[in-house]
């Protein structure tokens, strides 16, 4: 499985160009590969367990916002950043945009108002969340200067 989604995931760079050599934008590439996907997915866990497809009411809102809305953007700046340059320049920036968010937040007087504890760990569950390969260098790091 790991093996055949590597190999899927080098290939979308070429997919991608012939699509949109086909005529396709990132946003029309991106509802294909969203619909397909929701598809599968919800068809395989309805078959292998249909309880976790439960959503209250209540939550329904953070499953658009987070779920849909965030992963669609990044599906779209992804897929046009392939687009108008290389599969390689996307991504560098997909996988250093942790690096700069962190730096950015460092900027903004919202964030520097709050604890620094509190800042160090909140950067370091954005770093786990994006699965960036650094972060446990800098959570090793972040908690000794925290003591």
């Amino acid at each position: 499985m790991v093996l055949l989604s590597g190999i899927l995931w080098g290939c979308i760079g070429v997919l991608i160009k012939k699509l949109n050599a086909g005529g396709l934008g990132a946003m029309q590439i991106s509802m294909v590969r969203m619909v397909f996907a929701a598809l599968l997915f919800t068809g395989t866990l309805a078959l292998v367990a249909p309880g976790k497809l439960r959503v209250r009411v209540r939550d329904l809102w953070m499953f658009v916002g987070t779920g849909i809305v965030s992963v669609v953007l990044f599906n779209v700046c992804y897929f046009y950043t392939m687009i108008k340059s290389q599969a390689s320049i996307a991504v560098v920036l997909l996988y250093t945009s942790p690096v700069f968010v962190m730096l950015l937040s460092a900027l903004m007087p919202a964030v520097r108002k709050m604890p620094v504890c509190f800042n160090i760990r909140r950067r370091i569950q954005v770093f786990k969340r994006m699965r960036f390969p650094l972060y446990l260098a800098f959570q090793r790091a972040a908690l000794d200067s925290v003591d």
